[in-house]
């Protein structure tokens, strides 16, 4: 079973702060099912890390949005209503 620290370090290092080399910083979440959100506001990438070990990027995402993600209550029920199907996304790294 992977850990976070060991999908952090394969995709950009524990200390490098990134994903896939795009430069986001991961701000960890208080979530059921998500343990971590990164923003891009250069490019409008929202990155999500859930607790399964599976990371997705969301394109097009205004910065509105992933504040409203920030503050949700339920960042997995925000996620699924007001993320998920509207923006174009892509799996980076498949659950564990």
């Amino acid at each position: 079973m992977r850990r976070h620290t060991d999908i952090i370090g394969r995709l950009g290092g524990p200390n490098s702060g990134s994903i896939q080399g795009v430069g986001m910083q991961h701000i960890p979440v208080a979530s059921s099912n998500l343990k971590s959100i990164a923003y891009d506001p250069s490019k409008s990438v929202l990155e999500v890390l859930f607790k399964s070990g599976s990371v997705y990027q969301y394109y097009n995402v205004p910065v509105s949005v992933h504040e409203d993600l920030l503050g949700a209550e339920s960042k997995g029920q925000h996620l699924a209503k007001y993320i998920k199907g509207k923006f174009p996304y892509r799996m980076i790294l498949p659950s564990s």
